[in-house]
């Protein structure tokens, strides 16, 4: 009898088995389907409000930066001092000298428009514009900017074009954007010029990438930086081409305006950044050696600002990184090594975002930091002494800290994005 009852429980348990692995089989999948439909519901409510959050983020900085810039005859005091510098080299005069101010006149304090500090070059460009009305002459330029603006974002887009709607009008909350139509700057012409040499570089076109960064610095100098990290890295085609270009631009006034311009303009770089502290006088300079002025120490910001240089051009010429990756360290080397760079220079890291957002936190964490918000409310509160704070904290010290944050994740951080098939038969060997 328990013979027969052992054999009948092996037999009846032989099909439950079976049936049990069957089922377990059958259920795994759908449990881990159900969890994760379960998550998607739940972590969608999450995603939609960040979503809606970054949207509404990126559409009121524009349209606070629309209200805030759009030109009148009490804004665009930079143009205004490149308008009458121009008008001066055209009559004659010394075209580096002090005037009356034409726009932004009450932001001029005693009426005197402050000193054009641009290379001879920019007396060229503003010339055309020099004669009109200079409320015209704002708007011309003020449009003239956003076209600039506009293609320098195209030009990325269409070599970075795996971005979402919303990464690609980010760019519109940056500050500097305002900040340089506000001004009337010519950060945006620079941004242009920077982006499609960074585009011409990575489609392996050496000529057309050096001719436009030489453009950019002889309206910039410190982009210098630029060329020559990628001769110390084996380039030799782009830095030549930027040599050249930046020589004859630079040497084109003389056919105009003659020599006088050249010791005028080197004279008045020395009374600003040698006898007056820029870096204390105007918040917003964010280099570093303006953010070692704010702190009492204006040679040891010219030590590091050397030091640096000497340590990337080192880093170029042993490592030997990828063009699009020395390229980011240079443009930030260019910011944070020059005498002095203002706020609306942020413009020339936007191929930066392009290329690295997706790959590097430092870079979405400097995104957010530069854009409207943050930086405005510095600008009001801080910059203006409306909140109590220590002089070395203003908007430029802020920004300076951010670029070189940047700078380092970039140099530390092996894994540059992927290479086109151009680069890497550009690639020195």
């Amino acid at each position: 009898m328990m013979i027969l009852r052992s054999a009948r429980r092996r037999i009846t348990s032989t099909p439950i088995t079976v049936s049990a692995a069957r089922s377990s089989s059958w259920a795994a999948p759908r449990y881990a389907r159900a969890c994760r439909v379960i998550g998607d519901a739940l972590g969608r409510p999450r995603r939609v409000l960040l979503h809606t959050a970054a949207w509404l983020w990126v559409l009121g900085s524009i349209v606070a930066g629309l209200a805030w810039s759009l030109p009148s005859r009490d804004k665009q005091i930079d143009l205004g001092t490149f308008l009458v510098s121009a008008r001066a080299a055209l009559l004659g005069m010394d075209p580096y000298g002090q005037y009356m101010a034409i726009l932004g006149a009450a932001r001029a304090g005693d009426g005197t428009a402050p000193p054009n500090l641009n290379p001879p070059i920019s007396l060229l460009l503003f010339a055309p514009l020099a004669m009109l009305d200079p409320l015209a002459a704002a708007w011309i330029w003020y449009l003239l900017s956003l076209g600039f603006l506009v293609g320098a974002l195209l030009l990325l887009h269409r070599a970075h074009a795996e971005y979402a709607p919303l990464a690609v009008v980010w760019p519109l909350s940056v500050y500097a954007v305002w900040h340089t139509l506000y001004l009337g700057q010519v950060h945006a012409l620079l941004a242009l010029a920077v982006a499609g040499a960074w585009v011409a570089l990575r489609g392996d076109r050496p000529g057309l990438a050096g001719a436009l960064m030489g453009a950019a610095c002889a309206l910039k100098p410190p982009l210098l930086v630029w060329p020559a990290l990628l001769a110390l890295r084996g380039e030799r085609r782009a830095p030549l081409w930027a040599a050249a270009v930046a020589l004859c631009l630079t040497l084109a006034p003389l056919a105009i305006f003659g020599p006088r311009a050249f010791p005028d303009w080197n004279g008045r770089l020395d009374l600003r950044a040698g006898g007056v502290p820029l870096a204390r006088a105007i918040p917003g300079a964010m280099s570093v050696w303006a953010l070692a002025t704010r702190l009492g120490a204006p040679i040891a910001g010219s030590l590091v600002s050397i030091a640096l240089l000497c340590g990337l051009g080192w880093w170029a010429w042993r490592q030997r990184p990828d063009s699009t990756r020395l390229s980011a360290v240079a443009l930030c080397a260019a910011l944070l090594t020059s005498p002095l760079t203002w706020l609306g220079y942020v413009l020339l890291l936007l191929p930066i975002g392009y290329a690295y957002a997706r790959r590097h936190a430092a870079v979405r964490v400097a995104a957010v930091l530069l854009t409207t918000p943050p930086l405005a409310a510095l600008t009001v509160f801080v910059d203006t002494s409306l909140v109590p704070h220590p002089s070395s904290l203003t908007s430029g010290s802020v920004c300076a800290v951010v670029v070189l944050g940047l700078m380092t994740a970039l140099v530390a951080r092996a894994d540059p994005p992927a290479r086109t098939a151009a680069e890497d038969r550009a690639r020195p060997r």
